[in-house]
């Protein structure tokens, strides 16, 4: 069975004053679930389970920048909170410099180890990607090339 999800930054502003709105809007909609962002330091997991519950959705995930990935406190943190919720996958937008060879390779970097971390608690590591990660770099590299290249 195919299910559907949707990341909530479509609906802007109002997905964080009025998550159990949006969520029946998402539920009406036809979704099975939603992708969030990192909720870990400002909503407790029982609450936010409760909320995704009510509306009959799942939280498929969540989307956080690059410096959570770096702070592994702060990943093995989000991962917790993931598992009470129930969200299996970790979403990373952007890297530490979208325009440097080596800050995609450092990148890389840390992502192999954040993916490691992660897998170890039943999440699963997910890359947003962006426009420029296909533009080429210095030496003629793409960003996205260097990720796939250096990545497990």
């Amino acid at each position: 069975m195919t299910r559907l999800g949707i990341q909530l930054i479509v609906f802007g502003k109002r997905a964080g004053e009025d998550l159990p709105g949006v969520l029946a809007d998402v539920k009406a909609a036809g979704y099975d679930g939603a992708e969030i962002g990192n909720p870990t330091d400002t909503t407790p997991a029982a609450e936010l389970r409760a909320t995704f519950d009510a509306a009959g959705l799942s939280c498929c995930g969540y989307h956080t920048g690059y410096a959570t990935f770096r702070d592994h406190d702060l990943l093995r943190r989000t991962a917790a909170h993931m598992n009470a919720v129930g969200a299996r996958h970790l979403m990373c937008s952007g890297v530490e410099k979208n325009d440097d060879p080596d800050a995609y390779r450092r990148s890389a970097d840390v992502f192999n180890a954040a993916g490691a971390l992660l897998a170890a608690e039943g999440i699963t590591f997910c890359y947003h990607n962006h426009h420029w990660e296909f533009f080429p770099l210095a030496g003629g590299l793409r960003g996205m090339d260097l990720l796939l290249e250096n990545t497990d």
